[in-house]
């Protein structure tokens, strides 16, 4: 490895760094702000590779985590409720958002990428907010925390639906064919770490923690490099992974473990899709950007309202809760770099994405950081009677 390329990843980590100062400062996801930097970013072919690399690992990381928090038994208390806001949500955010796709004239496949990029909040800002808030125990929480699940349960559900037509010749069967996958992948998975439960957990909870990083990287590499090997995103195979783990009793330590790793490689992820889109593209596409954000910052409010009903939610906690479920963010960003190989419409809604998702970034932040006083100032007290 020559100077010269270690001189460039330290330039590109510094830049990082900065980014990520300025987010604090100004009290935003640094999502964004990553995605900004790697707009104006032209890196060497060589560290381009290795950019790539780390975005790989990036993302497989950051699915790995959101997947380790996937509870079954949490989706199954309170099902009825959560079924029928995950319904709604559905219905506003993903089925609109492929009606918007073919108003702007995309294909039925494009249509239906747009329709997720849409549809799924980011779990990663919105739980960072939550916990900066200090709005953990608040009522509204429990109803937005399931709805997030079950948003990444479908989005991994859709990857691979995706992710089996883009590499499949047999349309809708191709993406049938690539959930079925999805599922072969999990029972695979979960039936390994069932026989070798014994040696799992006693990896797991060895007391050297360089063992238990080794078998946590091996374990997420080998899982997404067999999704791309069956033709799914290696997002997916990840995802899986993160599930299997996650029902053991390490949890928490794992994610302890992964995260310092996945900050630095996650932001790689976002800085290589920004490298992917041209600034004259993104500036083309912020009308419809705009637009957009405007319609489906409303759909998403809605859906907090209206699933806050459902949980007999206070006026305002259903506020607080419709306003904290704006951001989008790292789901996303994923769909929109699948959907860039569908050639020159596919440069055409990732650019549209890349704006999109800038945008809803800040403006969720914002949102979901100032959502109890704008739901006071949206709610105001009855006046008593007499």
């Amino acid at each position: 490895m020559s100077s010269g390329l270690l001189l460039e990843l330290g330039a590109l980590l510094g830049a990082l760094v900065l980014a990520a100062l300025f987010a604090r400062w100004t009290s935003q996801s640094p999502i964004p702000f990553f995605i900004l930097l790697g707009l104006f970013l032209e890196p060497p072919e060589q560290a381009a590779e290795i950019v790539d690399f780390m975005a790989t690992l990036g993302v497989s990381l950051l699915l790995f985590l959101i997947g380790l928090e996937f509870s079954p038994g949490s989706l199954f208390r309170g099902r009825r409720r959560l079924a029928m806001a995950a319904v709604l949500d559905l219905a506003l955010n993903l089925g609109l958002g492929v009606g918007a796709g073919r108003a702007l004239g995309l294909s039925w496949l494009a249509a239906l990428f747009l329709g997720g990029i849409l549809y799924v909040s980011s779990s990663g800002i919105i739980a960072r907010g939550i916990i900066e808030s200090r709005r953990s125990a608040n009522r509204e929480t429990e109803p937005l925390l399931g709805l997030l699940v079950v948003e990444d349960v479908v989005v991994a559900l859709l990857l691979a639906f995706l992710s089996g037509q883009m590499m499949g010749e047999g349309g809708a069967a191709a993406g049938l064919l690539g959930m079925a996958k999805l599922a072969l992948l999990f029972v695979g998975l979960f039936g390994a770490s069932r026989l070798l439960r014994r040696w799992f957990w006693r990896i797991l909870g060895s007391d050297s923690s360089e063992v238990v990083v080794l078998f946590l990287f091996a374990l997420i590499v080998l899982a997404a490099g067999i999704a791309l090997r069956l033709g799914l995103s290696e997002a997916v195979g990840a995802f899986m992974a993160g599930v299997a783990v996650g029902e053991t009793p390490y949890r928490s330590r794992v994610a302890e473990t992964l995260v310092p790793f996945q900050q630095l490689f996650a932001a790689m992820f976002f800085i290589g899709f920004g490298t992917t889109i041209e600034p004259r593209d993104v500036l083309g596409s912020l009308l419809p950007a705009l637009l957009l954000l405007a319609a489906f910052t409303l759909t998403k409010v809605g859906t907090g309202l209206l699933a806050g009903r459902a949980w007999r939610l206070s006026a305002r906690a259903r506020w607080r809760l419709g306003l904290s479920l704006t951001p989008r963010g790292e789901f996303s960003i994923l769909l929109a770099s699948l959907a860039a190989a569908l050639g020159a419409e596919g440069t055409r809604l990732a650019a549209v994405a890349g704006a999109y998702v800038f945008l809803s970034a800040v403006t969720g932040a914002l949102l979901l950081h100032h959502a109890d006083r704008l739901a006071a100032a949206l709610v105001r007290p009855r006046p008593s009677p007499g």
